[in-house]
């Protein structure tokens, strides 16, 4: 390589490594969104066994050699992220006609983060397999026994990877990637017209940010809320303040009326009371308001959990249940429901259903509601026929349940 490319090589790798660090301005205390990525690994060998769809592709042979490299990423958004750095490559020929070619590359690439397909799943927290695009500026040199030259072309990108988070300031990750250069990286131009190089690689990615705050593509998903979720939310606020003001007024009124009969003991007395009566059943609306709200509030966090389905809060009556089915899936345990439906709809008893609860993290679905626990348990011997598994199960729970079952509700 010249004085002269080397300059323009270096220069690349200097505007790359600037671009990265400079939208930092844009960065958020909150989430970790620059980082630094060390990678090394195995440049793969072409066999001359033909075209290889994943692997090397040149005009002869060649044999497995490493290549290295570094550079800065950006999260541009929890599913986006850039990369700018370097990488070396060296390609060995084999057989009748040896040649070594040492490619420095400086990277530009885009990746895709795939975890957030599946963010509702804890699997998300650490996983995140992503795809990669982009393109590379080479900078060669060939040499072999009759000759050697140089040139620097350009070539494009092509991959997919594995992160794994080991905390919030450290990724290690495996890529595999194929790119596609000039014809001449082998000073052959037979076969397609380009050089086709597959790496493998692994190495580690520095996260750097805020102490305390993850990676930007830890940012939860936003949930929405429908007009008419919105304008019920906001008409319950109202509520409550025009109760908490009622209130005032009432406290004050009992006040006043307590100052103006002081003389009057008993009279005193029997209004207050009366007062206090009415302020106790003013607090049990408001506290009624509350508990609507508090309702609505873990209905709002609940909407949208798949499809069209939505959570209604309706707590379990009490009675013996037959419990078929229990998953920590919503789809699953909603195709269970609806087969059990199918096959027992037309030979429950009067009164009967197939249900669905949610409770502490899981989906369970229930037969009931049984007066009787005869009755639940000729239910049961059915059901056991296709869920050999199911059991009959009782509401109110024990006192010493009560903890895990706290939230249960129902899911039409």
């Amino acid at each position: 390589m010249t004085n002269s490319e080397m300059r323009r090589f270096l220069g690349v790798i200097l505007s790359l490594l600037l671009f990265v660090p400079n939208l930092l301005a844009q960065n958020s205390n909150d989430y970790r969104r620059v980082g630094l990525n060390l990678h090394g690994g195995l440049t793969l060998p072409d066999n001359g066994g033909g075209g290889q769809l994943l692997g090397s592709n040149f005009s002869g042979t060649t044999s497995t050699t490493y290549n290295f490299g570094a550079g800065l990423s950006y999260d541009i958004t929890p599913m986006w992220t850039i990369y700018g750095g370097y990488r070396y490559n060296e390609i060995e020929g084999t057989g009748n006609s040896p040649f070594t070619t040492d490619i420095h590359s400086a990277s530009l690439k885009a990746t895709i983060n795939f975890n957030r397909l599946f963010r509702r799943s804890t699997l998300s927290n650490f996983l995140n397999p992503y795809g990669i695009i982009g393109a590379e500026q080479d900078f060669y040199s060939f040499s072999s026994n009759t000759e050697s030259f140089s040139s620097n072309p350009s070539s494009v990108v092509a991959g997919a990877g594995i992160a794994f988070r080991i905390s919030d300031m450290f990724d290690l990750f495996s890529q595999y990637e194929v790119k596609f250069s000039t014809n001449s990286l082998d000073n052959q131009t037979g076969g397609v017209p380009f050089d086709q190089i597959g790496m493998l690689s692994a190495g580690i990615k520095i996260n750097f940010g805020k102490k305390g705050s993850k990676p930007l593509r830890m940012y939860p998903p936003v949930k929405r809320l429908s007009d008419l979720e919105y304008q019920e939310f906001k008409d319950k606020v109202g509520d409550i303040d025009r109760a908490t003001e009622g209130v005032a007024r009432q406290e004050r009124a009992l006040r006043d009326m307590a100052d103006r009969f002081a003389l009057d003991i008993s009279r005193r007395d029997s209004i207050i009371n009366d007062l206090s009566d009415e302020l106790a059943r003013a607090h049990t609306r408001i506290d009624d308001l509350e508990e609507r709200v508090s309702r609505l509030e873990n209905r709002i966090d609940s909407i949208k959990i798949g499809g069209d389905l939505s959570v209604r809060l309706k707590t379990v009556a009490s009675g013996h249940y037959v419990q078929v089915f229990a998953a920590r899936d919503l789809e699953s345990s909603v195709r269970v429901r609806d087969d059990m439906q199918r096959q027992l709809g037309g030979r429950l008893p009067d009164g009967i259903c197939v249900f669905m609860i949610h409770r502490n993290g899981f989906y369970e679905v229930l037969i009931g509601t049984f007066e009787e626990y005869q009755a639940a348990s000729e239910i049961n011997n059915r059901a056991v026929q296709t869920f050999d598994d199911s059991f009959i199960i009782t509401f109110p729970r024990p006192t010493h349940l009560l903890e895990v079952y706290n939230d249960t509700h129902i899911i039409e």
